[in-house]
């Protein structure tokens, strides 16, 4: 196993192209978000509990230094709030992701990532919640270590097809620091203190729809999740590769919404909840590229 590890290093650190600085082959992550914040619009008791956890398996193929990268993970949201009586106490996603790493030539490459998943409340998910999408992502080497990207993602969501364009960034500042990310789903900053310790900022945006159990008569109610957060974070690594993070943010113009498929409004519960702090932490197994 430990060869295999080594290998995957070598043909991707040197071959491949640096989508960023890392790559987590197993991650584990969990998030609170309590009912307190640095601002309180709406006067609102409402609070969430999320957690993941996702493994990424790299196969590097030799003859062009192409790349496949086969990700299955899985999610929960435990939503909670006196106000929140008609939304689900629990929604999950279990998601297979398929991304086929493609240099054109020394300047382009080309990403393409088909993504299936099941979204929903316990007991619908694999009745209702199938989803389909992916994402077509071209990247283009500007000089050593610096690159752009461009592409587009599309989603089969519940509330019809979403689609949005793709702009990313992964820069080697200097030594110390990287800027990296693919907007509108993230964008990072890290800088490295010391040899064991990196830590700095993100943004990063969820958009996800999931099945949330029967309304009146035959039609499946649906959630719809917007969640931005803006946070500082650390990581520190226990050993060569195993690395734990801390992270604190907040949420900017968070929105849970709740709706019917053939409703006649697309969402009939469209409601801004409270902005609340993020507490995250997550355990990893990394190898980094630079």
């Amino acid at each position: 196993m430990k060869q295999f590890f080594i290998l995957i290093f070598v043909f991707v650190g040197f071959n491949a192209p640096k989508a960023q600085p890392f790559l987590d082959i197993v991650n584990v992550k969990y998030t609170n978000s309590p009912d307190a914040g640095l601002w309180n619009r709406h006067f609102l008791t409402n609070r969430y509990m999320y957690s993941s956890a996702n493994i990424n398996i790299p196969l590097v193929f030799k003859k062009d230094s192409s790349m496949l990268i086969i990700s299955p993970a899985g999610e929960q949201w435990a939503i909670k709030g006196v106000d929140l009586k008609e939304f689900p106490d629990q929604v999950e996603s279990t998601l297979l992701a398929v991304s086929y790493i493609k240099p054109l030539s020394k300047k382009y490459t080309i990403i393409v990532s088909p993504v299936s998943r099941f979204n929903g409340q316990k007991g619908t998910a694999l009745q209702k919640g199938f989803q389909m999408g992916g994402a077509v992502l071209l990247t283009y080497n500007s000089k050593p270590g610096l690159q752009y990207k461009c592409g587009i993602y599309y989603n089969n969501e519940f509330t019809g097809p979403f689609v949005v364009p793709l702009l990313g960034i992964d820069w080697r500042v200097n030594e110390k620091n990287n800027l990296f990310g693919v907007l509108p789903s993230n964008l990072i900053f890290e800088h490295q203190f010391k040899k064991s310790i990196y830590g700095g900022a993100s943004f990063k945006t969820f958009t996800n729809s999931y099945q949330a159990g029967l309304t009146f008569g035959n039609d499946y109610k649906l959630l719809r999740v917007d969640e931005n957060q803006l946070s500082l974070y650390t990581d520190i690594y226990l050993h060569k590769n195993w690395v734990i993070n801390f992270e604190l943010g907040h949420s900017v113009f968070r929105k849970f919404r709740l709706g019917a498929e053939n409703g006649t409004d697309k969402y009939y519960f469209d409601y801004t909840i409270n902005d609340n702090l993020i507490l995250k932490t997550s355990l990893a197994y990394r190898i980094r590229f630079r």
